[in-house]
This record gives structure tokens, C-alpha cells and sequence, in this order.
């Protein structure tokens, strides 16, 4: 099976549920062609997963090597020093020294001063009857929980998180043009700069606080300078995009499905269960890559090593062999498997905090806002191959008296 696509096709890309169901039903093993490199892509449960846990599927093509088309710029080095595109040994050396600081019991520990963001951004909605979730709720408390974790000063936050996405595209499996790259090479030099400035700035901090720890870290050799300050911005950026687009994907979510908005304001301990209910049911990325080291076949088509390999996250968090009527919104779903942190050795290390954030966010906006409703439709959606999100979602708000 050698089908060829055009995953940049507007057809393809305007009804992403669709087009991933034709593809898992019709041509399980697709190939296309993403920034002039030869793609094999899967968008099955069972092959994602498989390739996920597979020894043999690495993020580089061979070790030491990065994409070509980001050039040699700052964007490049970020790419190349960041966890999600390491391979053993660095990715192991580098894992284990984040991991402890965000194992559950140590973001456990952190659930007190979540509460208390949560609730002051929820205060400040005031008397306002229309907000914008993403800008009220997707681009604060994300951002503030890292910001409090980094020592990062909150008249700083903006800047960050206005820079945020153009950096995040060194992730995207789309092409990628000559402007895009530049912006994002000076989203990467902004990064490194901040960053670098906060690590001097806080020299001496105990080595039980979680900057302090990272900082100690380089001290004691287990990373250099530049690793640390890339391992600043993977906590920042991931701890805030992936919450981001979960915080604004949920209230939609629940205004759309209100029998199971309902559930959840009737039983608040539901929230676990919602949140992982909402990052299977609209995914906020939507592929990962791998490398074959050998050949492996799949599907009668031998995929040679250093051909690029696409893992359908959302496709296959929406695998109907897998999710019963997987297009549905079902916050009682049980064994909820999904691959929004994605998967194997790199199973995302910032998975726990965004599950508190959520745990905590949604009981408490629907206490106070149980009846709220969406206005201003439809909104708007950035629509990148693997970053999919809404830029803006404008709701009415009831208050609970």
C-alpha cells in the first residue's frame, strides 16, 4: 500500500476528523512529502502505539542529526538541545535529572498555590458578562504556573507567551518557508537570552526549589549551560501550550455536550476523568515523527530507516476500534489510553501538571459559571498541521447565585 497524500490540502485539513477517519479506514500506510523529505504516515491506534514503544523508532534519522531546513540559527539549536527531539543516551541523562520534580507526588505538593491562580484568575472575570476564554483563562493560568515554578516575574509573562507559538513551530511537521524560520530563529534567541539572564539571576537558590535543583544541575555537571536553558523553555512552553489549548478545548467542549456538563457540575470528582476526556477528544497536537533504525514492515510496506515516519496522535486518539463512538464528548469514558502526552520513552515529563491544572480549573469554573454558553460563532482556529487550536472562543457568562 503506497498511497500519496498532500497533508497541506485544504480539503484535508478542513475537517481534521474526516479526513484522519478515511485515512485509518481506507489507507492505514500513506506516504507524502513534508519540507522535501519522503513521509510515511500512520494514523491507527495500534501502529502509533506500536511504533511509540518500538526500540527501534528514534527521533533523529542517525544520531547527531537534525532537520536541515531549520538551518543553523537559534531555532535549530533549540531543536536540536530540546527533550521531544533527543535520543538515548542525552535524552536519558537529561530525563532523569527533570523527572524528579515533576513526579505526581512532587506536583501533588503544588496543588495549594495551583488553587490559588486559579482562583484569582477566576476573580478577575468580575462582573463581565462575555469574556474571551483564550485570553482570560489559555493565556494566564498556563503561563502563570511555570512563571511561579521558573522564578519568572509576572510583568514578564506577556512577553513569553507572545513569543511562545512562533518558537513552537520548530515542532510542526508542516513545511516550513523562509519567513516562518525567521521569526522563529528570533523567538529562539529571545528564549535563550531570557533565560539565560534568569539562571544568573538566581544563582544560590536551595536545591529543593525547582529552579534551584535545575540550576545545581549544571553545577554539578549533569548539563551545560545551554542545555539548561533549553530545558527552562521546554518547561515553560510545554507546561503552557498543551494547557493552553486544553483549558479553552474543555469549556467548548462541555458547551456543546451539556448532559455531560451537567455530570460534571453534579460530581466535581469527575474532573480527572473530563480533562483526560478532553485532550483525547480534540487533541492539541496532532503528530510526532520517529526513525527506523532497520527496516520494518507494515501494512506489506518496508519502511527503510532514515525515511520519516508521522504518528497520527489524533487520529489514533479517535481510532473507533479502540474509543467507542469516539467523536462523542464522554467524560464517564473508562481506560482512556490517548496519546496526547504522547508516548514510550518520551511520554511528556510535564503530563502530571497539566492534569492538576485541570483537575483544579474545571470544578471550580463550573461553580461559579455552571450555565454559561458560547457567543461570537464560530470561532477562529489556527490550523498548523500539528498545532491545532482556537485563537479565540467568546462565551456568556451566568453567574451561580
Amino acid at each position: 500500500m503506497n498511497t500519496r497524500i498532500d497533508l497541506s490540502a485544504a480539503a484535508f485539513l478542513r475537517d481534521r476528523r474526516h479526513s484522519y477517519r478515511r485515512l485509518r479506514t481506507e489507507t492505514p500506510l500513506a506516504v507524502t512529502e513534508l519540507n522535501g523529505e519522503e513521509t510515511v504516515v500512520l494514523t491507527r491506534y495500534r501502529d502509533v502505539d506500536a511504533l511509540m514503544r518500538d526500540n527501534r523508532a528514534r527521533v533523529q534519522p542517525a544520531t547527531g542529526e537534525f532537520p536541515s531546513h531549520l538551518g543553523e540559527g537559534p531555532a535549530a539549536l533549540f531543536y536540536r538541545l530540546s527533550l521531544p527531539s533527543m535520543d538515548a543516551p542525552d535524552h536519558t541523562r537529561l530525563r532523569k535529572v527533570l523527572l524528579p520534580a515533576l513526579t505526581p507526588q512532587a506536583v501533588a505538593r503544588m496543588e495549594s498555590w495551583v488553587t490559588e491562580i486559579v482562583d484569582r484568575r477566576l476573580d478577575e472575570v468580575g462582573d463581565r458578562s462575555v469574556i474571551d476564554v483564550v485570553q482570560q483563562f489559555g493565556n494566564t493560568i498556563p503561563a502563570d504556573v511555570p512563571c511561579r515554578l521558573l522564578h519568572i516575574p509576572a510583568e514578564d509573562t506577556d512577553r513569553l507567551v507572545s513569543r511562545v507559538d512562533e518558537l513552537n513551530a520548530v515542532f510542526s511537521q508542516s513545511d516550513m518557508g523562509a519567513d516562518a524560520l525567521a521569526r522563529t530563529n528570533a523567538a529562539g534567541r529571545f528564549f535563550f537570552d531570557y533565560f539565560d539572564s534568569l539562571i544568573e539571576t538566581h544563582q544560590g537558590l536551595p536545591e529543593d526549589d525547582f529552579l534551584g535543583a535545575l540550576i545545581n544541575a549544571e553545577h554539578v555537571g549533569h548539563m551545560n549551560r545551554q542545555e539548561l536553558a533549553t530545558a527552562l523553555i521546554d518547561v515553560f512552553m510545554g507546561s503552557y501550550h498543551t494547557t493552553k489549548v486544553s483549558l479553552t478545548n474543555a469549556i467548548n467542549a462541555l458547551a456543546l455536550y451539556p448532559t455531560q456538563r451537567a455530570l460534571l457540575v453534579s460530581d466535581p470528582s469527575l474532573a480527572p476523568r473530563a480533562w483526560e476526556e478532553v485532550l483525547r477528544f480534540d487533541t492539541p497536537i496532532h503528530f510526532r515523527h520517529r526513525y527506523l533504525v532497520e527496516p520494518l514492515t507494515i501494512h506489506d510496506y518496508e519502511i527503510k530507516p532514515r525515511v520519516r515516519v508521522l504518528l497520527g496522535l489524533a487520529s489514533a486518539n479517535w481510532d473507533e476500534t479502540v474509543f467507542e463512538h469516539p467523536d462523542v464528548f464522554d467524560i464517564s469514558r473508562p481506560a482512556n489510553r490517548h496519546f496526547s502526552f504522547g508516548g514510550g520513552g518520551h511520554f511528556c515529563l510535564g503530563a502530571q501538571l497539566s492534569r492538576l491544572e485541570g483537575k483544579v480549573f474545571l470544578p471550580r469554573f463550573l461553580a461559579r459559571f455552571p450555565d454559561f454558553r458560547l457567543v461570537d460563532l464560530p470561532h477562529p482556529r489556527h490550523n498548523d498541521l500539528t498545532f491545532v487550536f482556537s485563537t479565540r472562543l467568546c462565551i456568556e457568562l451566568t453567574r451561580k447565585h
